[in-house]
Parts: C-alpha cells; sequence; structure tokens
C-alpha cells in the first residue's frame, strides 16, 4: 500500500504475456498477481514473472492458484478473497481485448469481447484500487453507430470514463509509443483514475499525461534516444558479424 513504507502494489487483468506487468515490476511497483484466460499468454508470464526462478516476479498469494483463469470465473471463485483486498490493492493496471474497436476489424457493438469492458469495471468496483489504469487501441474512442438507426451511438471509452467519475478523478489521452522512443507507430489510448476515498485533495492530484509529456524530453536524452528510433537502431547491438551467426 501507498504510505506504508513498502512498494506500491499492483493487479494485471487481461495480462497476456506480462509487457505491462514487467515494466511495473523493474519500475519498484510490488506484483500481487495477472489475470489472463489464454492459457499459451499464461504459459509464458508464469515462466518469466512467476515461477521461483523469475527476476524480477510476481509475490503470488498462496490462496490463488497459478492457472489461466477468465477474470469473471476468479470474481465468482474467489470473491471472498477479492473482497478482503478492497481498499488495499494500489493500482488495478489492465488492457481488456480491443479487437472488436480496432478499426482494422469489423468493429461490431456487440462483439463478445467488447463485453469484457464491463467485466474490468466489475473488478474494480469489487477491489476498489487507489488507482485505476486502462490501456486500448484509439477505436475505442471511436463511436459505434447502429445501422438501423443513424442515431443511436455508443462510445465504450466515454462510458468507461462516466462509469470510473462515480469515485474516481478520471484523466485520458491518446499516447504515442513513437514519441517515447519505441520504434512502432502505434497509438494508444489510456485512461487513469484517482480514487477519492485515498484522502488527497483535489489539488494535489497531479495530472498524470501533462507530467508524462512535461518528462519527456529529459527521459529520452537519459536513454540516448530521439524519440523517432527505428526498429535496426533498437535491435541493432543483437547483430552478430560472421557467417552463420545471428
Amino acid at each position: 500500500m501507498l504510505g506504508d513504507g513498502e512498494s506500491p502494489c499492483f493487479i494485471d487483468a487481461f495480462a497476456g504475456c506480462g509487457g505491462l506487468s514487467l515494466g511495473l515490476l523493474r519500475a519498484g511497483w510490488r506484483g500481487l498477481f495477472a489475470i489472463e484466460k489464454d492459457a499459451f499468454a499464461f504459459a509464458t508470464l508464469k515462466k518469466n514473472l512467476i515461477d521461483p526462478s523469475g527476476r524480477p516476479r510476481f509475490a503470488w498469494p498462496h490462496w490463488l492458484p497459478q492457472k489461466p483463469w477468465a477474470i469473471e470465473t476468479l470474481m465468482d471463485e474467489q470473491g471472498a478473497r477479492l473482497d478482503g483486498l478492497r481498499g488495499e490493492v494500489d493500482l488495478l493496471a489492465g488492457g481488456p481485448p480491443c479487437q472488436g474497436f480496432s478499426s482494422a476489424g469489423r468493429r461490431r457493438p456487440a462483439d463478445p469481447r467488447n463485453q469484457l469492458v464491463d467485466r474490468y469495471l466489475e473488478f474494480v468496483e469489487r477491489v476498489q484500487p487507489r488507482i485505476v489504469l486502462i490501456e486500448n487501441v484509439r477505436g475505442i474512442t471511436y463511436d459505434f453507430v447502429a445501422r438501423s438507426n443513424g442515431d443511436e451511438r455508443r462510445n465504450f471509452a466515454e462510458e468507461i470514463i462516466e462509469r470510473l467519475k462515480l469515485h474516481y478523478d478520471v484523466f485520458s489521452e491518446t499516447l504515442h509509443c513513437s514519441s517515447y522512443g519505441i520504434p512502432q507507430n502505434r497509438p494508444r489510448f489510456f485512461i487513469v483514475g484517482f480514487f477519492r476515498g485515498v484522502g488527497l485533495p483535489a489539488a494535489r492530484i497531479i495530472e498524470p499525461f501533462a507530467a508524462l509529456k512535461a518528462a519527456r524530453k529529459g527521459f529520452l536524452k537519459k536513454r540516448g534516444l530521439s524519440g523517432r528510433e527505428s526498429s535496426y537502431q533498437a535491435i541493432s547491438d543483437l547483430a552478430r558479424v560472421g557467417r552463420g551467426s545471428y
């Protein structure tokens, strides 16, 4: 918990192979557990971030089996344990499945994967973390319009923000990875919410995306990055001289 002398703790929902978890662990956060349904993705996460040989790794609780979990199944089967975590988790981070929101896909509002946003928000309400972080494709901010009635629209990003605003001070922004030294032209939409029950006055809450942008130049300079790196620049140190070498 924040302020108790320990590193702040987090749960990663829809964790995939654990990329977000790895970043948080390397930044000094303490991982409680991760939720991932796909068996192959969870196997990778477990090998790298849960097993005893993993460095860094989660401080996985004894009561939670180390296996793939659907978030709704976890809430059904471990509800009492999750209720015991209420108010004790500093950060719930995660990216609900994005395929149904992507402009590269069919974009059907009734896509079952889109409904997992609601499961994520149910988990937020159950655990009530101090901070909520949601990441998704930019397409989640685009309206879905019913073909039968052009006036009927749905915007999932707006719905998430409005539901979080009941208990959280909410900020949102679309960020471009390439602006931070990542060789990828991939805009991502982020939502960050700070729970009002923490007791921090509104005047002390830092606008996270303004702070991120203000720190950008120093971040890049410290790492010798220009902010527009190519894939070659990122992985050229893996090259080996000599025939048959990789």
